[in-house]
């Protein structure tokens, strides 16, 4: 029962205001910069409202006030250009009220800060609607083994997550005495702190009675480089079966896959009648399209992708980890007639090469109208 290479799509659709992850957690994402250094492309949060202000070039300030406690933050950088920049969640802490985060992004090329796009999602490290959920930000990058305090594990009295250095950039992260069903799990990683790092996901097994994680992390040169990350992990959506129009799906990237229907493939929808097409047309880029995905008149979207490795039908560039690479989505593109909605996302090598991938990929519909 191998959860490997493979795509996730998941997509949810709350309404704004309706306390969707119920009264005792908290939720917010924020779509920003992507065309233009101080652009708000779309917020959200969960209670109340967010504010963000870029307080340098490449420095960026989140600010939930009704968003309270320890929470895991995922970070995706939407460009511009290639190679990517590189950005991180350097500080997370009580914005009295609420709950304030630091972004900071990086050029890839020279490591400067930099101003940068990016789409963070903040949930509660306590998730009441997945029955199955693990939240974990690791404390220490360097020894071994570690328990992080930062974590959260649904089942009452079970064990708590460990991580387990392997070598330089890599590590594992086991969750004890836990069994997926077979295909089935969505997990997503980002590092974080000041370190100009970048993580991805390299599978999750079974392991005896645990599951395992492994996870590889790179400097912004794309050598293998320790860091810390912040992980987490749900049985099937990321916002609990209870999410309505939601869509979770596993499917292995492959070459040139023209409108391919992945229904047939593990997938779970909260939309009745979703069906979900695959079309690589150029190197490194492919769109997946998701039916009957929208309700109402309007939805903001927020996407986070996790780069998963290298597809074996591509050759990997000499010398190259299966595991590094970068992935940014693009524009979502929603027709409101229909209710489908169409994802972007563009790999490419450390350089800024296209290279076919595969990848985690989270897309959050919140409604505009409540």
């Amino acid at each position: 029962m191998t959860l490997g290479l493979g795509i996730v799509l998941q997509v949810s659709a709350p309404p704004s205001g309706a306390g969707f992850l119920g009264p005792s957690t908290g939720a917010f994402a924020v779509t920003y910069g992507r065309t233009a250094p101080t652009d708000v492309e779309a917020s959200w949060a969960s209670r109340g409202s967010i504010t963000i202000t870029r307080t340098s070039r490449g420095n960026y300030t989140i600010v939930a006030p009704e968003v309270t406690g320890q929470g895991n933050p995922q970070l995706t950088v939407l460009g511009p250009g290639a190679p990517l920049p590189l950005c991180s969640v350097i500080g997370t802490s009580n914005a009295n009220p609420g709950t304030k985060l630091k972004v900071r992004c990086w050029s890839a090329t020279t490591g400067k800060t930099s101003d940068a796009g990016f789409t963070l999602l903040y949930t509660s490290i306590r998730n009441p609607l997945a029955e199955t959920h693990y939240s974990v930000l690791t404390t220490n990058k360097s020894n071994r083994s570690h328990t992080p305090t930062n974590q959260f594990r649904a089942e009452p009295g079970a064990a708590p997550l460990r991580v387990t250095r392997l070598a330089r950039g890599a590590y594992t992260v086991i969750f004890p005495n836990e069994s997926f069903p077979n295909n089935k799990g969505i997990l997503f990683v980002s590092a974080t702190r000041s370190s100009q790092r970048y993580c991805n996901l390299a599978g999750w097994f079974p392991s005896g009675s645990d599951v395992n994680a492994r996870v590889d992390c790179y400097s912004r040169t794309g050598a293998r480089a320790d860091s810390l990350f912040t992980l987490t992990a749900t049985e099937t959506d990321i916002f609990g079966e209870a999410s309505p129009n939601a869509l979770s799906l596993l499917r292995n990237a492959g070459t040139y896959d023209t409108l391919t229907d992945i229904s047939g493939n593990y997938h779970w929808s909260g939309a009745s009648g979703t069906d979900v097409t695959r079309d690589e047309f150029q190197p490194g880029r492919s769109t997946i399209v998701g039916d009957n995905l929208l309700s109402g008149s309007g939805a903001a979207v927020f996407t986070m992708v996790s780069g998963f490795g290298f597809n074996d039908s591509w050759p990997e560039p000499p010398g190259h980890d299966a595991t590094n690479l970068r992935c940014s989505p693009g524009r979502t593109q929603t027709d409101l007639v229909s209710g489908d909605a169409t994802f972007e996302v563009q790999c490419f090598t450390p350089a800024g090469y296209p290279v076919n991938a595969s990848y985690t990929l989270g897309a959050v519909l919140i409604s505009l109208v409540i």
